[in-house]
């Protein structure tokens, strides 16, 4: 069945595993290159590290060096 993913679970969910990327590479990137700072709300910043923080997305995305390398092409 459905649940809340790492919002309100310890399971990873679709919207977890959808989003995980764009919110690692849009923090990576846009800091570095435009000073940008993701926005922190209590709930959503926990969200976010323990997304971060997960063994599946760590297992699956790449280091900064290799994003910033990209876009600075």
């Amino acid at each position: 069945g459905a649940t809340g993913g790492l919002w309100i679970g310890n399971e990873l969910n679709v919207l977890d595993v959808a989003v995980a990327p764009w919110i690692h590479r849009a923090t990576i990137v846009l800091t570095h290159f435009r000073g940008w700072r993701m926005p922190e709300g209590q709930k959503f910043g926990v969200w976010v590290k323990r997304l971060m923080s997960h063994p599946a997305f760590q297992a699956t995305c790449s280091t900064e060096e290799v994003y910033l390398d990209s876009y600075e092409r």
